[in-house]
This record gives structure tokens, sequence and C-alpha cells, in this order.
């Protein structure tokens, strides 16, 4: 989960009533930023150690490698990889927005064996630098939105 937070001092009546829905409509872009530039970041070779991945098993590995000629983590078939970066539902509301995806029940199925990894939360983990990123992109906006409400207001009164 990504936290962001902005404090704005002053500022007419109308930056107020503006503020939830450019906080809404700014929430929801950081979700679509998150599933168009982010979400790939889990199916490279690097991802097990840039997202901390649950170590896999060897003979695992070994298999995957020798019948579809890859080890990238979280594909096997490319199945998983195709129907969470094709499409996200993206909703919010004017505190959270969320980008809900749809993937093979596997992902979210409770784990049968111990040391099964939780595939799920592995492809939802973000890095502190991505989740920075997208704080500071989403400030930075809301930002000089209000700063244009409050221009337009003053202008236009």
């Amino acid at each position: 989960m990504i936290r962001a937070r902005i404090q704005y001092r002053g500022g007419p009546r109308e930056v107020a009533k503006e503020f939830t829905a450019i906080r809404k409509r700014e929430l929801a872009l950081v979700a679509q930023r998150w599933h168009r530039e982010i979400l790939p970041h889990h199916f490279t070779t690097t991802a097990m150690a840039r997202y901390g991945y649950q170590p896999r098993d060897k003979w695992y590995s070994i298999l995957k490698a020798k019948k579809k000629g890859h080890t990238r983590p979280l594909e096997w078939s490319g199945a998983l990889k195709g129907m969470v970066t094709r499409m996200a539902r993206i909703s919010g509301t004017g505190k959270s927005a969320r980008a809900s995806l749809t993937g093979p029940r596997y992902l979210y199925a409770y784990r049968k064996a111990e040391g099964q990894p939780d595939k799920a939360a592995e492809l939802t983990a973000t890095t502190l630098q991505e989740a920075q990123s997208l704080g500071r992109q989403f400030r930075h906006r809301v930002a000089r939105q209000l700063n244009a409400v409050q221009t337009t207001s003053k202008h236009g009164s």
C-alpha cells in the first residue's frame, strides 16, 4: 500500500471544494501508473531480488528452465502475466485508489503447502523507491492543480 500526505494551508473555499475531486482523480492516475510502469517489473529476472520473493524450489526452477526455457519469476506459461498486465479495473474514492487485477484462482487461493510462496503478495510488492516516486508525482500534480484553482478563483473574483 502506498500512502501520501498533503498539507495545504489557507486559500479560498473553492480550493477546499475541489480538493476531494482532484485527489480522487490523481489517486486513480497513481494506480494506473503502478499498473503500467511497476507491475511489469514483477515478471523480470531481477524481480526476486528487487521485491524479496521467496526462493523457489531448486527442482521447480530446473524444470521450468527445461520445459519453458526461462527462469522469470511469477511466470510459468505466461498466462498470469498476460492476465494481470493486460487490464486492471481502477476504482477509488477521495482517500484511496485501487487497481483490481484479474488473475487465476491459484494466485489468491490459500497456500496448500507451508513453504509455498504468497504469489499475490509478491505480485503487489512495491519497493520504497517506487512508492516514493509515486508519492512525489501525486503531491506535485495535486499541488499544481490546487494552485491553479486558487489562481483561477483570485482572477475570477
